[in-house]
């Protein structure tokens, strides 16, 4: 994508809402860890609640659709995910509810991630790992974080793209498009 520098860029990601029903049971994992996590914890608002594919960073607005016209040709099959561990990743300090990808997931991210590349847009050095982030600015307690969950089961519909917008009250995730997910 050629870059200008007389154009509104929007910071950009791909991924999978969560439904209402895990919205509530991820909150209150969320809340049964927000008495033995750091203190700088900063808990996701619930509404913000989203299972990422791709991370695109910054996007010209005048891109967005060439942007949607490539990912409208990616592969995008349903699959269903169980996120069964809880983990906290060091780098971009953050506390998550993660699982194992199935193939589909993983061959899914491999492509969106491939198309980011061409669009010369964010590329991740990190391998894809499906998660759902409850907390950010989390760092590694010294003492066990394992509250007892059931595994929560997730069965996308549609694979979203989302902006990012920063607000007084802090970060908002809005569906700019969507596309469906197909057996």
């Amino acid at each position: 994508m050629k870059k200008h520098t007389d154009s509104v860029n929007k910071r950009l990601f791909i991924g999978f809402s969560v439904k209402k029903q895990h919205v509530g049971y991820l909150a209150d994992i969320q809340q049964e860890l927000t008495s033995i996590i750091n203190s700088q914890a900063v808990a996701v608002k619930p509404s913000n609640f989203h299972m990422t594919l791709c991370f695109l960073g910054q996007v010209f607005e005048h891109n967005i659709l060439q942007l949607i016209s490539e990912y409208d040709g990616l592969l995008k099959p349903t699959f269903t995910i169980q996120l069964d561990t809880l983990d906290v990743w060091p780098k971009p300090r953050i506390m998550c509810i993660t699982g194992e990808a199935p193939a589909e997931l993983m061959a899914m991210a491999n492509s969106a991630q491939d198309i980011a590349t061409r669009l010369k847009l964010h590329s991740s050095v990190y391998p894809y790992r499906p998660h759902v982030t409850l907390f950010r600015k989390a760092k590694p307690s010294t003492q066990e974080i394992n509250p007892k969950f059931s595994p929560v089961v997730i069965s996308p519909t549609q694979l979203n793209l989302y902006e990012s917008t920063s607000t007084p009250a802090g970060v908002k995730y809005s569906i700019i498009h969507h596309w469906p997910l197909v057996t």
